[in-house]
Formats: C-alpha cells, structure tokens, sequence
C-alpha cells in the first residue's frame, strides 16, 4: 500500500467565518500528513488559521480536550474523549493579515494507556472524515465559532514487520505503570533498535524525548538507540532520523516557548536546516510564542523596577 509521505488537501476549500458586527474574517484549512495511518499511528494534521479582517484575532480550542469534530464511516460522532489532541491550547493573537499555522497531534490509542481514565481510549480501523473547530472570543463576552474544512482519514491493521513493532508498542504502552516504568524504558529502546524505521518509532522517541525533562524520571536509565542522551541530545538526533515525520513538531515544541533569544536561534536553525518539514512549521510558531514570552517579561521587568 502506497502512502504519501507529503502534506495534501483532501478537501480543499477552506470555511471562512464573516463576522457579523466585526471588523474581521478568519478562515482556517486543515491538511492531513497522509491519507492511511496504521492502528495507534498517532494521526498529525496541519492546520492555519487567517485573519483577513482588521483587528487583531484570539482562537482558542473548541473543547478542553482539543479542537476536533471527527465521524466515522457510519456517520457516527466520536464523543469528543475518544478524540483528544495534542494541540496548542495557547494560539499566539493573529494580526491583522497574518497567519498562523501549526501541527496538532490526534492521539490514537496507546500513547495515553498508562493513564486509567483513557485505557479505553482507541480508534479502530476503519474511516473517519475530521474537522477543526475553534472559538473567538468576540466584543460581546460570547465566542463565534470557526470551522475548517473536512478532510477524511483511513486507520488500517498493520501488517508483516509494522505488525510486529505494533505489538511490542503495545506491550510497551501497557506497561507503562509505576512500578513498571523501567521495563518501559527497556521496551521503548528494544522497539528502536529493532524497528528504527517503523511507523510507531518517532512517537516513541518523542516519548522518551519527554521523559528527559521530567526529574521524576531521571532515576530510570533512559536510553535511546542504546545510549543515554540529553536533551538536546534527543532533540537533534530525532530530527537528523525522522525529519519529515509529523511527531517532529512535538519534539521542537519539548524546547519549550518559555525562553529567550538562545532559544529562538535553536528555533532559526531548525527553519533553515529543516525547511517545509513539520519541525520548522512546529519551529516558526513557537519564535512567535517565545518572543510573546519575552516581552512579557520585558513588561514584568519594568513594571518591578518602577515599584522599587
């Protein structure tokens, strides 16, 4: 089965949203990475969002839990928990005439099985059609909505080599409970060096990527591709393996937004090294986040400084 390895329009046309009694329109598309993604393969779809108006433009999820209204083949809504993202929760505001897009991650299946709220949490093979849905806040103290266009996605069994990544992806996931997390860590890495270019290895990588940041988790030895890596470490050697995978976005998104000008030249290399990936998309969004940050910490400054 052939899979494409580029970011496509399934439907194309986007959903503009005129505001009655504001002095902006926005309008929002949403392309997914590929067509066909095999079971658990987290689904990654790019979404941008215009402001073709005159004011500046705050968007925010549409549900806690993300930003997503997905069907399946039978015409039946997902309940809204069997769909959460990985998604920015906090969209930097859209000057008038910019843009902004990003990559949001679809969790689908054993990415969140450690957690019991979420054990049943799977979407099964078969198709489903999504679509993007978003709030602005308006001069009225109430929210109008905006929707994207629909694009349709395939979830497939996986079958020969991918079949077998799959089943110790599971068997990893699974056992990623306290006590258990240390053979966790040991069936991550086990799937990496066996199955370095499966489907299900960047989510994995992604995953102890993370756990490299977390200081409760520092007593484990986390290693991957065998060795035990920082997290810049981590962070490079991930986008020299899987640069054009959709996970890469998360992976940039680990450097945080929290910083200042080091930060943004991580940021600038990742664009210039990486150009047209999801990690310099990823990248390019998150230098506008950082930057926001920065001046808010410029204001905060000055403002201490006075009340001295």
């Amino acid at each position: 089965m052939k899979i494409r390895n580029l970011f496509v329009f399934i439907i194309s046309t986007g959903i503009p949203l005129f505001l009655s009694g504001h002095s902006f329109v926005a309008h929002i598309e949403i392309l997914g990475k590929k067509d066909v993604y095999l079971y658990g393969e987290p689904i990654v779809i790019k979404s941008s969002i215009w402001n073709e108006g005159e004011k500046r433009m705050a968007v925010i999820p549409g549900f806690v839990e993300g930003n997503f209204i997905v069907y399946n083949s039978k015409g039946k809504r997902l309940h809204k928990r069997k769909v959460i993202s990985e998604d920015y929760l906090s969209l930097p505001t859209i000057a008038p005439g910019d843009t902004i897009s990003w990559i949001g991650e679809i969790f689908t299946g054993f990415q969140c099985a450690y957690d019991p709220y979420m054990n049943n949490f799977f979407l099964p093979p078969e198709e489903y059609t999504y679509q993007a849905y978003y709030l602005i806040p308006n001069n009225t103290d109430n929210y109008d909505t905006l929707k994207s266009n629909i694009i349709k996605i395939k979830i497939v069994e996986p079958e020969g080599k991918e079949k077998e990544a799959f089943e110790l992806y599971r068997e990893s996931m699974h056992l990623w409970r306290q006590p258990t997390i240390g053979k966790t860590m040991k069936k991550f890495d086990e799937l990496l060096l066996k199955y370095p270019h499966s489907a299900y290895a960047p989510r994995v990588f992604d995953i102890l990527t993370v756990l490299l940041q977390s200081r409760s988790y520092r007593k484990y030895d986390i290693k991957i591709f065998g060795r035990k890596m920082s997290l810049k470490e981590g962070v490079d050697e991930f986008l020299k393996r899987y640069p054009n995978s959709g996970v890469s976005a998360m992976i940039v998104r680990s450097i945080g937004d929290l910083g200042g000008r080091k930060e943004i030249k991580i940021f600038r290399n990742i664009i210039k090294k990486y150009k047209g990936t999801p990690a310099a998309i990823s990248a390019k969004l998150m230098i506008k986040k950082t930057k926001k940050h920065m001046e808010r910490e410029k204001i905060l400054k000055e403002r201490g400084f006075r009340r001295r």
